[in-house]
C-alpha cells in the first residue's frame, strides 16, 4: 500500500495492480485508486479458478 502511494503521485502512474478477490478484500488500495483517480488492475478475482463448477 505504501508503495502504491508513493507511486500514485507520479506524472506517469495511471493504473495499479493488486491481489483482490473474494477471499482477498483490500479496500484502502480500492479508495486510494479512486482518490487518486487510479485504474484497478484485478489479479485473481476469480480466486483461480476455486469456483469452477465443472
Amino acid at each position: 500500500m505504501e508503495r502504491a502511494q508513493r507511486f500514485s503521485v507520479r506524472l506517469n502512474c495511471s493504473a495499479v495492480q493488486q491481489q483482490l478477490n473474494l477471499f482477498e478484500d483490500n479496500p484502502a488500495m480500492l479508495q486510494l485508486c479512486e482518490e487518486a483517480n487510479l485504474a484497478s488492475l484485478c489479479r485473481g478475482p476469480l480466486v483461480m479458478g476455486f469456483f469452477n463448477q465443472s
